[in-house]
């Protein structure tokens, strides 16, 4: 939780900057993984609506799980 300072707290005690980047580091792994298995369900028809960029780097990451990469 933010306190008032801008600074961190948790039952009252600082958070230790390394302890703040592990918690944000590990939600942004969360989200990322959210993020591929949502990919990982579209359809070919699903993937060949999207913009050329997304197209392209969706057919890639699928490439990639398919092989275990």
């Amino acid at each position: 939780m933010l306190g008032k300072s801008g600074v961190y707290v948790l039952s009252n005690s600082f958070l230790s900057p390394c302890s703040i980047m592990s918690q944000i580091v590990s939600s942004e792994v969360f989200e990322a993984e959210k993020l591929l298995e949502e990919v990982e369900s579209w359809s070919d028809e699903e993937i060949e609506e999207l913009p050329k960029f997304y197209r392209e780097k969706a057919r890639e990451f699928k490439g990639l799980s398919n092989s275990g990469e």
